[in-house]
């Protein structure tokens, strides 16, 4: 499909307006593609499903669909995996969960999301206490002090039962502060954390 696919697609988007979901993975969409997407999503207030894993829409993509999410207020379903987003990207989408209080799952792994995309988006999840499933994996440098800051914001979301941050260079200090969070969160019979650490998986 590409930008070019992407664009039609979004130029259509008026002519249903009670659109609920789409899904357009793996469709080598870039930036150019999910800025047109994201300037249509006013014509679809009720959108409760985006999907856009497995695109190109880099950090300048992320923020024009970050700005967007104001028009979607009921959406609870956002898939933005491997995207090549990093920080600027991730710190876009935190300032805008406020907009989509309703989200219950978030899908921002296999990107380039370092420590300060990672707290940023641990500074946001008390702008989205339906959250269920928090996907983070693969983004290589989220490491302690990311790990750590997303540890002390689970109290916020307490319906969380699945936290992916495999891959990640999460070290012993980051695993203690995510078991400790653990033990207090009000899902804690139910909450399943995932990390990957050198030589063995491990689920909290």
């Amino acid at each position: 499909m590409g930008d070019k696919g992407a664009i039609e697609i979004a130029k259509a988007l008026k002519d249903v307006p009670s659109l609920s979901k789409l899904w357009l993975n793996n469709n080598s969409i870039g930036g150019a593609g999910a800025t047109e997407l994201a300037g249509a999503l006013k014509h679809v207030p009720s959108l409760s499903e985006l999907y856009l894993g497995n695109n190109s829409i880099g950090d300048a993509g992320a923020t024009e669909l970050a700005g967007a999410l104001k028009h979607i207020p009921s959406l609870s379903y956002l898939h933005l995996c491997n995207n090549s987003i990093c920080d600027k990207g991730a710190t876009e989408i935190a300032k805008a969960l406020k907009d989509v209080p309703s989200l219950s799952y978030l899908h921002l792994g296999s990107n380039s999301i370092r420590s300060k995309g990672a707290i940023e988006l641990a500074k946001a999840l008390k702008d989205v206490p339906s959250l269920s499933e928090l996907y983070l994996y693969g983004n290589d440098s989220i490491g302690n002090k990311g790990a750590t800051e997303i540890a002390k914001a689970l109290k916020h979301v307490p319906s969380l039962s699945t936290l992916y941050l495999s891959e990640n260079s999460i070290g012993d200090q980051g695993k203690a502060a995510l078991e400790r969070a653990k033990e207090c969160h009000p899902n804690k019979s139910r909450l399943e954390i995932y990390l990957l650490l050198p030589d063995y998986q491990i689920s909290l």
